[in-house]
């Protein structure tokens, strides 16, 4: 329990009424709010708490701390995923980006899937094995638009950077990122994650990661 001001502060409300309540109280309730407890002879009341004079503003977003994926992963994945989007097949496929902090590179990978038009499940690569950092889970939407569904929304509670991309059936393809965490997500502009991106560049990609997609 701690002073803040005029204020006692507890992370714990039964600590706090064991301890006794003073005239002004403020305690963190499991929602995730903080609540503000007058108490006096008159009674006791308790209220979500507001304009706390002596607590700082948190700015709210997300801040990358590593260095910029190179463009020309972000091509691969791209390529990858337009050839599941041709010749009447679309599929949403997907790829995960790692970043080795020792040895300053990025490697991009195809996990085992099982795809549809609309529908992805996979099996999590064991990259962070060997020290790598999992950086992005990036999926494609064939010709959809690219758009965060609510099974992305529910799926997505780590914390790390997710993202889509959709109409690739035009030359140039569009992308969103985010970086989010059990239901907090904040849009990301491309140029904060990638170097050079450019949708519309083509690359080479593993042939294996063909073997490790399957038809739902």
């Amino acid at each position: 329990m701690k002073k803040l001001g005029i204020h006692t502060f507890s992370w714990s409300l039964q600590k706090l009424l064991g301890r006794g309540l003073q005239p002004f109280n403020i305690v963190a309730g499991k929602d995730g709010r903080l609540y503000e407890i007058r108490h006096s002879e008159l009674g006791t009341i308790v209220a979500p708490a507001a304009n706390l004079r002596m607590l700082e503003e948190i700015p709210e977003g997300f801040q990358f701390n590593l260095p910029k994926i190179p463009g020309e992963l972000l091509a691969e994945a791209i390529t990858f995923f337009r050839d599941y989007c041709k010749n009447g097949v679309e599929l949403e496929v997907m790829v995960n980006f790692f970043y080795h902090p020792k040895t300053k590179e990025y490697v991009v990978d195809c996990p085992n899937q099982v795809v549809s038009k609309g529908c992805i499940q996979f099996q999590e690569l064991s990259y962070q094995r060997e020290g790598f950092i999992e950086v992005l889970q990036l999926h494609s939407h064939n010709s959809m638009k690219a758009y965060f569904s609510k099974v992305d929304n529910n799926d997505e509670k780590r914390f790390l950077l997710y993202g889509v991309v959709g109409e690739l059936d035009q030359l140039r393809p569009v992308i969103k990122i985010r970086a989010g965490f059990n239901g907090h997500f904040y849009d990301l502009p491309l140029e904060i994650i990638f170097q050079e991106p450019n949708l519309s560049k083509t690359a080479e990609y593993p042939c294996i990661w063909h073997n490790r997609i399957m038809k739902m």
